[in-house]
């Protein structure tokens, strides 16, 4: 890594206190520990096929019900599960980001948003490990590590929060096409940070 991008990681990754709430929900909670991908480990299990729900309520104008079952094994061991019948969408995923690396639908990472949306709505499991296995997913649907890396950030810093009893604490956030650019960059400089590292990064950076 070469110096001028080992500083900005330095200085993202430094410890700043947070006052504001919703900063605050950004801070991991100590109840999951992410690792990294493992292509040995992960695997999908079943093919994405999906139809178009129609209906008169116009929320759900862009909605898909799944008519397989798919699965997912993540790097470290978990199955996941999106069953026939699911409702997805790609809500789970700020929009701003579908103009960067595509929409959940068409993108290589659209198994990887099936996974994601699924468990968003269900929150049965912690907010950390749902947005975790989005990036392990995202590597094993062909995604480059940049790419997963940045769609990782965009939902841990601005996708759902619930608490451990699965009630949402916030929905999923706007993001401005100038925080999204800077997002972009910083992980084309930095591809090779670690689950661990990139969750440790103050968004501020971007923000400001």
């Amino acid at each position: 890594m070469s110096i001028k991008k080992r500083t900005v990681v330095m200085l993202a990754v430094s410890t700043v206190s947070v006052a504001a709430f919703a900063l605050q929900l950004r801070t991991p909670t100590g109840q999951f520990d992410p690792v990294d991908y493992n292509p040995d480990l992960a695997e999908f299990r079943g093919t994405v096929k999906a139809e178009w729900i129609r209906n008169s309520d116009p929320r759900d104008a862009k909605k898909f019900k799944l008519l397989d079952t798919i699965e997912y094994t993540a790097s470290n061991g978990t199955t996941w599960t999106a069953n026939s019948g699911s409702e997805i969408d790609g809500a789970s995923i700020p929009r701003i980001f579908w103009t960067l690396v595509g929409a959940p639908t068409t993108g290589l990472y659209r198994d990887a948003s099936v996974i994601h949306d699924v468990y968003c709505d269900s929150r049965e499991r912690s907010w950390e490990e749902t947005h975790w296995v989005f990036r392990d997913a995202c590597r094993e649907a062909g995604l480059g590590p940049w790419k997963a890396n940045l769609m990782y950030l965009a939902v841990f810093h601005y996708g759902p929060i619930w608490d451990l009893e699965g009630n949402l604490q916030r929905a999923v956030q706007p993001v401005s096409p100038e925080t999204a650019k800077k997002m972009r960059d910083f992980c084309r400089d930095n591809p090779d940070l670690t689950a661990e590292q990139l969750r440790q990064i103050d968004p501020r950076i971007w923000e400001i």
